[in-house]
C-alpha cells in the first residue's frame, strides 16, 4: 500500500507544499504529495525547481528519451548507449543486459548471416533470445533470491507476445532519483533509478532509438485467436456469462504489458506496440496494466515508480466489441504510486486510452502523471475489418445495443451491420490522488463527419476526461482537446465506486488548456462540464474546482463553455463542500444552449442543495449567437463573487430563473463590479489581428492584439487564484486582463510584431487612391515594397511609410489603381534598437471589376422614355404593360436608390429579347435594388426571370418574392427563386420588408462536395446571406425573353420601385456582393 495520506511515511520526506509551477501558492488543501512509498529509499535530496516555459503538446518522436546519468537532461550522448549491441550496462551500475531478436511474427526478416541459437543458452547480441518471454526467465533466474535486479531486455524485430511482465518481486533494484518540477507539472516527481527495462534495441549502434530511427524495428503485436475470423467466435471462444451477457470472449487478457504483484522499479522505452484488443474478443485487452488480485489478502502487492516512455500504439481495441476494460492502459485496482506515462503516441485506439479506479480505501493510491500523449480516437473510422457480428453467438453488442447502430455513414464497406463508437479517452475513479494530466493531445478525429454520425450518449459519448467518484488531486494543465462533445467532465455520481467510504470529488485544478471544436458536427455539449451529485449516498458530490486561463472555442456551437450543475440532494449533507473558481477563461464562438456559462440546471430543476461559493472572474465571452446568454444562473447562490468579465454584446443574462435581462440588471441582481460588453481584438500565431473575433480564422487561437481595447489592463486582481496565463506569463502585466491571455509587451531584442495591415480584401470599383496602414506593438519605423508572386521580398527596393517612426501606427497612401487588379505588399519594421523583422508580413488587397463574366446591366437611370440600356451586351429593355406598350403602358420613371427607377404596379415589366449572353449554364448571380410596396402579383411579385413558362415552368432562372403563411415554395415574406423545372424554395421568414429599400441577390456556384447535389444556391440581402441550400439543377439555356418585374405569360407582377439590375454568368463572391449593396 502507498503511504500517500497515512501515517508512518518516512520523516525525511514530509509532504512538500502544494505550489504552482513557478513556484507560487495553489489554492486549496495539499492533497496527496510526492513522498516515498512505504519500505523505499528517500530518493536523493529535493531539487529546486527550474525556470522552464510551457512545453509543446502531445507526443513528440524522440532519438533517445533516456537520461541514464539522471542530471535531469534527456537525450545527452552518455545517455544513449544503452542496447546498442556493445555497451552491456549503459549506466554503469552492473546491469545484466539481454538481447531479443525475435524469430517469429509477420514480416520479419534476418540479415544474411545471423546465426540464431536455441533457447537454452541465449542473451548476448551475437547470439540473441527469440522471444521476450524467455529473456523475462533468463533475467528472474539471474537473482533468485535478490528479488530484484536491474535487467535490461533489448529486443528487436516484431515479437507476437502477450501478457508480458517480470515474475511477482522481481523487479528493478529499490531506489529512486528525484526529477524536479518544470513547466506544467504540479509536483516533483520521483523514477527508478536502477530498473529493470524492456528497450527497443539500437541495432545499428547509432544513438538513435526505434521508432524514431525507422532502421531499427521494434515491434509487439498479439499471437492471432481465431486466424481469418477478426472479433467473430471461433471453437476457442467459451460460453457466455448469463449473470454478464458482455462477458463473451475468447481469452481473459490480451495485453502487451501486464505486470505482476509486486514488480516494481520498472521502465519501458523506445517501441511500438499494435493491435491488442483489434481481432480478438477479450476480457481485458490494450497496452498496459497492473496486475491486482481483489481477493488476495492483502488484496494485491504494491507495485511503484513505473516509468513509460517514447512508446508508438496502434490500433489498440480499435474496431473491437466493447467490454468495460478494452482501455490502452487498464487502471482498475491499482496500488501504486509514482506510476509515469510520458511521450506516447495512441494511434486510433478504440473505447479508452486510460480506464479504471481504485476500490481500496479510505487511504488512497498515486500519484499518477500522463504527460506529453497524443491520442487520436477511433470515433468512426471507416475500416474493412469485421466488427461487432449480430449473428455470432459469442458478440452480443448488436442485440444488446451497447455502442453498435446502423448509421450508413459510420459503416465500414465490407457489410457489416454495426460500428462501435468511441468512448471516453481518459477516466478514473476511487480512491485515487495526484493525478496528474498534462502538455497532452486528445483527438476525436471528427473532421468531415456530420451529427447524424454519432451517437451522443452511454459508450459512444465522445468525452476526453473524465473524473468520477471520490477521485481528488487532480492537475488537468495545457492539454489540448478537439472535437470531444465534453473536454473535461466531472461526474460526482456513480454506482459503486467507494460507497462505503464516499468522499467528495475535488481538489481540481483545470488550467491553461485548450478546447476547439472544428467539425461540423453539433453534438457539442461543453468545454468543462461538472456535474450533478448523488441523492443516495452522501459525499458524491462535486468540492473545490479550479477553471481557470482556459482557451474554449468551437465553429459549430456549444451548449456552453463551462456548464455547472454541482449539488446534491442527500438529506444527511446540509452544504456543498469548497467552491467553484471560474477565471479568466475566454470563451469564443456560437453557443446553442442557455448560455456560455451556465450555473445550475438549464430548466431551473436543481438539487435540493447547490454550491454555495461560486466566483466567476475576468473571463471572456464572445463571437456567439444571439439566441444563447452570455450567463445564466438558475438559483441564488450565498456567495456568487464575480467581477470584471467581459460579455459579447449580443447575449443577455439570467438570474435566478429570470427571462434575458439587460447588464445593468444583470449587474445589480448578482452583485456584478465591473462587468462590461464590448468586443475584443483577436490575435491570432501569424500576427493577424481579427477585430471581429473571427474564431474561425483563428482557429482555438483566442491571444489578445495589442490594439485591443475590450480586455487589455481591464480586469480585476484574481492573484488569489493564478500567478500566470495561459502561456505561463506572469500575471498581471500592469492591471489583470480579461481573458486567458494576459498580453505583455515584448523586449526590444525582438523585431517588431505587425498587425491590422489594410485594406485587405476587395476594394469597390473605381477606387484610384486609397491609405495602406499597419500597426506595430513596439514605436518602429516601417517599409514596403511590392510583393513577388512567390518567396521573400529580399532586402531591395524598400519604401517607406510616409507616417512612420516614433509610432505604432504605420500609413502611406497607394495611387493609381485600376479596377480588377489585385495588388500585393510586403512589410518589414525595425524598431528603436535596430532589431528588424527578417520575414514578411502582407497585405494584399483587390480593385473589384463589375464587368467579369457580366451578362447584363440594366441601372434604369435613364429617367424618361420608353427603353432602358443594357451597359453589358447592349441588350435593350422595353417598358410595357400585359396589354400595351409604351408610351400609355408600362413602369412609370421614379427617384431610384441611386439616380433614377421604375415604378412597377404588378402589371408592368421591362422586356429583353433572348440573346445567348442571357443564358447561364455555369454560374449564376441575379441581383437588383428593390422597395416593394407589396408582394406582388398573387404574392409572387418577381424581380426579374428569365424562364420558360407554358403552364408550367421550363429551362431558366425566376428571383421572386413571397409571402404565403402556409405554402410551397414561397414563405411569409422571403425572397425565393426558382431554376430550372426542378427547384424552387425561398430565404428564411421575414427576410424582405415592404417600403424600404433593400439590395438582393440570389447566387448559384459549384458545391465543393459534389455528389448528386452538386451546385449551391444561396440567397443575399443587404449583403448578408439569408439562405443556402444544395441543389442538383442549373438553369439550363432557354429561349425565352428576360423580363425585369414579372415573368413569361406574365400575372406575377412586382408592385414597387426596382433599381440596378444586374446577371452575371457566375457566382459573386461575398465581398463582390457586399460592395453592391453599399447604398
Amino acid at each position: 500500500m502507498s503511504c500517500l495520506g497515512a501515517i508512518g511515511c518516512d520523516a525525511l520526506d514530509a509532504p512538500e507544499p502544494t505550489i504552482d509551477i513557478e513556484g507560487e501558492a495553489l489554492i486549496g488543501p495539499p492533497g496527496s504529495q510526492a513522498v516515498p512509498v512505504d519500505g523505499e529509499a528517500a530518493c536523493g535530496p529535493e531539487l529546486v525547481v527550474p525556470a522552464s516555459p510551457l512545453p509543446e503538446r502531445g507526443y513528440n518522436t524522440r532519438a533517445c528519451g533516456f537520461d541514464l546519468d539522471r542530471d535531469g537532461i534527456v537525450g545527452e550522448p552518455e545517455d544513449c548507449n544503452l542496447c546498442d549491441g556493445s555497451t552491456n550496462d549503459g549506466d554503469d551500475n552492473g546491469a545484466n543486459t539481454i538481447y531479443v531478436s525475435c524469430a517469429k511474427g509477420a514480416d520479419t526478416t534476418y540479415p544474411a548471416g545471423d546465426d540464431y541459437p536455441s533457447q537454452g543458452t541465449c542473451g548476448s547480441p551475437e547470439q540473441p533470445c527469440e522471444t521476450i518471454a524467455r529473456a523475462i526467465e533468463l533475467a528472474a533466474a539471474s537473482s533468485p533470491t535478490s528479488g530484484a535486479d536491474e535487467d535490461v531486455i533489448c529486443f528487436r524485430n516484431i515479437c507476437v507476445e502477450e501478457n508480458l511482465s517480470p515474475p511477482a518481486g522481481h523487479g528493478g533494484f529499490p531506489d529512486c532519483h528525484r526529477v524536479a518540477r518544470s513547466g506544467s507539472e504540479a509536483r516533483e516527481w520521483r523514477r527508478p533509478s536502477d530498473p529493470f527495462m524492456l528497450v527497443g534495441w539500437d541495432r545499428n549502434d547509432n544513438g538513435q532509438y526505434p521508432p524514431y530511427d525507422t532502421g531499427d524495428l521494434a515491434v509487439l503485436e498479439p499471437p492471432e485467436t481465431c486466424p481469418g475470423a477478426p472479433n467473430k467466435g471461433c471453437a476457442a471462444a467459451p460460453a457466455a456469462d448469463e449473470e454478464d451477457p458482455q462477458d463473451v470472449h475468447q481469452k481473459d487478457d490480451e495485453r502487451a504489458i501486464y505486470l505482476a504483484n509486486d514488480v516494481s522499479h520498472v521502465e519501458l522505452a523506445h517501441f511500438t506496440v499494435r493491435d491488442y484488443g483489434r481481432y480478438t474478443l477479450t476480457d481485458n485487452s490494450g497496452f498496459f496494466d497492473l496486475h491486482a488480485d481483489p481477493e488476495g489478502d492483502p488484496p494485491s502487492a504494491d507495485t511503484n515508480y513505473v516509468y513509460v516512455h517514447d512508446i508508438e500504439t496502434y490500433d489498440l481495441n480499435r474496431d473491437s466489441n466493447y467490454n468495460g476494460r478494452s482501455s490502452a492502459i487498464n487502471a482498475f485496482n491499482w496500488r501504486a504510486a509514482y506510476i509515469e506515462f510520458e511521450n506516447l503516441l495512441f494511434q486510433d485506439t478504440g473505447y479508452w486510452v486510460t480506464r479504471g479506479g481504485g476500490s481500496y480505501g479510505p487511504d488512497a493510491d498515486g500519484p499518477f502523471r500522463w504527460k506529453n500523449i497524443t491520442a487520436n480516437m477511433d470515433a468512426c473510422a471507416t475500416q474493412p475489418e469485421a466488427r461487432c457480428d449480430p449473428d455470432s453467438v459469442y458478440d452480443l453488442d448488436c442485440a444488446l445495443d451497447y455502442v453498435c447502430t446502423d448509421l450508413a455513414q459510420c459503416e465500414p464497406e465490407a457489410g457489416e451491420l454495426c460500428k462501435p463508437r468511441a468512448s471516453t479517452a481518459f477516466k478514473m475513479w476511487g480512491y485515487y490522488e495526484g493525478v496528474e494530466i498534462l502538455d497532452s493531445v486528445f483527438d476525436a478525429q471528427l473532421e468531415g463527419r456530420d451529427a447524424e454520425d454519432f451517437e451522443l450518449t452511454g459508450a459512444g459519448r465522445l468525452r476526453a476526461i473524465a473524473a468520477t467518484p471520490c477521485t481528488q488531486d487532480w492537475t488537468i494543465r495545457n492539454n489540448e482537446f478537439v472535437d470531444a462533445n465534453v473536454a473535461v467532465e466531472l461526474v460526482p455520481e456513480s454506482d459503486g465506486p467507494c460507497e462505503s467510504i464516499p468522499r467528495p470529488l475535488e481538489d481540481f485544478i483545470i488550467d491553461r488548456n485548450l478546447a476547439r471544436h472544428d467539425a461540423p458536427t453539433g453534438i457539442y455539449d461543453a468545454g468543462f462540464l461538472l456535474q450533478a451529485g448523488s441523492d443516495d449516498v452522501p459525499n458524491h458530490v462535486i468540492g473545490e474546482v479550479t477553471i481557470s486561463n482556459n482557451m474554449i472555442s468551437s465553429d459549430d456551437g456549444l451548449e456552453a463553455c463551462i456548464e455547472v450543475l454541482a449539488g446534491h440532494d442527500h438529506p444527511a449533507m446540509a452544504e456543498v463542500p469548497g467552491a467553484i473558481n471560474i477565471i479568466n477563461n475566454s470563451c469564443y464562438g456560437p453557443i446553442t444552449g442557455t448560455a456560455a456559462l451556465m450555473i445550475g440546471a438549464r430548466d431551473g430543476n436543481n438539487q435540493g442543495t447547490m454550491q454555495q461559493d461560486i466566483v466567476v472572474r475576468n473571463n471572456l465571452v464572445g463571437g456567439k449567437s444571439s439566441l444563447a446568454k452570455n450567463i445564466a444562473v438558475s438559483y441564488v447562490p450565498t456567495h456568487f463573487d464575480a467581477d470584471t468579465n467581459a460579455w459579447d454584446p449580443d447575449g443577455g443574462y439570467a438570474w435566478a430563473g429570470t427571462t434575458t435581462v439587460d447588464l445593468a440588471t444583470w449587474a445589480s441582481a448578482s452583485g456584478e463590479l465591473g462587468a462590461r460588453e464590448c468586443v475584443p481584438t483577436l490575435l491570432d500565431d501569424r500576427g493577424d489581428s481579427y477585430p471581429n473575433g473571427d474564431v474561425a480564422a483563428l482557429a482555438g487561437d483566442l491571444h489578445i492584439s495589442p490594439a485591443d481595447s475590450c480586455v487589455l489592463d481591464q480586469g480585476s486582481d484574481a492573484s488569489a487564484f493564478i500567478t500566470h496565463d495561459y502561456d505561463g506569463v506572469a500575471r498581471p502585466n500592469g492591471d489583470f486582463d480579461i481573458g486567458a491571455d494576459e498580453f505583455t509587451p515584448r523586449p526590444l531584442s525582438e523585431p517588431p510584431l505587425r498587425f491590422l495591415g489594410a485594406p485587405e480584401g476587395l476594394l469597390a470599383y473605381g477606387t484610384q487612391t486609397t491609405d495602406m496602414t499597419v500597426q506595430t506593438d513596439q514605436e518602429a519605423l516601417c517599409s514596403y515594397r511590392n510583393a513577388p508572386a512567390s518567396g521573400a521580398c529580399g532586402p531591395y527596393w524598400w519604401n517607406t511609410f510616409t507616417s512612420s517612426g516614433q509610432t505604432t501606427s504605420h500609413a502611406t497612401t497607394l495611387t493609381g489603381l485600376v479596377d480588377g487588379h489585385s495588388y500585393r505588399y510586403c512589410v518589414r519594421c525595425e524598431n528603436a534598437d535596430q532589431v528588424a523583422n527578417t520575414d514578411d508580413y502582407f497585405i494584399a488587397f483587390t480593385v473589384a471589376d463589375p464587368s467579369v463574366d457580366l451578362r447584363g446591366r440594366w441601372a434604369l437611370d435613364e429617367g424618361t422614355g420608353c427603353t432602358t440600356a443594357d451597359a453589358a451586351n447592349a441588350n435593350t429593355g422595353t417598358l410595357a404593360g400585359s396589354a400595351a406598350t409604351c408610351p400609355g403602358a408600362g413602369p412609370v420613371w421614379a427617384t431610384g436608390q441611386s439616380g433614377a427607377a421604375l415604378d412597377f404596379d404588378k402589371d408592368a415589366h421591362v422586356l429583353v429579347l433572348d440573346d445567348e449572353h442571357l443564358d447561364t449554364p455555369a454560374g449564376l448571380t441575379l441581383s437588383a435594388w428593390i422597395k416593394p410596396s407589396s408582394f406582388g402579383d398573387h404574392s409572387y411579385g418577381r424581380v426579374v426571370s428569365k424562364q420558360q413558362y407554358t403552364g408550367s415552368y421550363g429551362p431558366g432562372f425566376s428571383l421572386y418574392l413571397g409571402d404565403q403563411p402556409s405554402g410551397a415554395p414561397a414563405s411569409s415574406e422571403s425572397l425565393c427563386a426558382n431554376i430550372n423545372t426542378s427547384w424552387s424554395g425561398c430565404a428564411a421568414d421575414g427576410v424582405i420588408t415592404l417600403d424600404v429599400w433593400q439590395h438582393v441577390a440570389l447566387t448559384l456556384e459549384p458545391n465543393a462536395d459534389a455528389g448528386a447535389l452538386p451546385h449551391r444556391i444561396t440567397f443575399h440581402v443587404d449583403g448578408v446571406a439569408v439562405g443556402s441550400e444544395l441543389i442538383a439543377a442549373l438553369p439550363g439555356e432557354n429561349d425565352a425573353a428576360l423580363t425585369i418585374g414579372d415573368r413569361e405569360g406574365f400575372q406575377r407582377g412586382f408592385d414597387g420601385l426596382i433599381d440596378e439590375v444586374r446577371v452575371y454568368g457566375r457566382a459573386l463572391s461575398e465581398d463582390e456582393l457586399a460592395l453592391l449593396a453599399e447604398p
